[in-house]
């Protein structure tokens, strides 16, 4: 199993917080499991919330492995749901939709932007896998050929 740096040592490293702020956190946490760390770190410690994602976007990153998104196979109802427009804005390439969740490729680099649009605008739970950013662009131009109407 992979191992990565915990947000709390990202945000202290980061200069986010102090480590005595990250125990009180954590004790905070142990009493409310359910709250995620950088959601207490924002409520208790006045962290900025830009912060707390770049620290999750750099955990995300060392967790996961690589794919290669042009060897994946794209369902159709999930494909649906990004346009090409946005597919390309965001760096994301749907992969699979399965009731509230939406597993997707995105790059290290857009994996923040690509989060808040399937969480905010799509209103699905995040299933990111991180790519190189020059295959994940070959694999949208594959599953989103350019027209003249992507151009408005």
């Amino acid at each position: 199993m992979t191992t990565s740096t915990r947000i709390g040592d990202l945000l202290c490293a980061a200069g986010e917080l102090e480590p005595n702020e990250l125990t009180r956190l954590l004790k905070l946490q142990e009493a409310n499991p359910a709250r995620p760390l950088g959601v207490l770190a924002e409520e208790h410690a006045g962290v900025d919330p830009a912060a707390v994602e770049a620290a999750w976007a750099a955990q995300m990153s060392q967790w996961s492995g690589r794919v290669d998104p042009r060897r994946l196979y794209p369902e159709k109802d999930a494909k649906q749901l990004v346009t090409p427009r946005r597919a390309r804005q965001f760096s994301i390439l749907p992969i699979s939709r399965q009731g509230g969740r939406l597993s997707y490729c995105t790059t290290p680099l857009g994996l923040v932007s690509a989060h808040r649009f399937v969480t905010n605008v799509l209103g699905l739970v995040s299933e990111p896998m991180l790519a190189m950013r020059a295959e994940l662009h070959e694999a949208i131009g594959t599953h989103y050929p350019a027209s003249s109407q992507d151009a408005a």
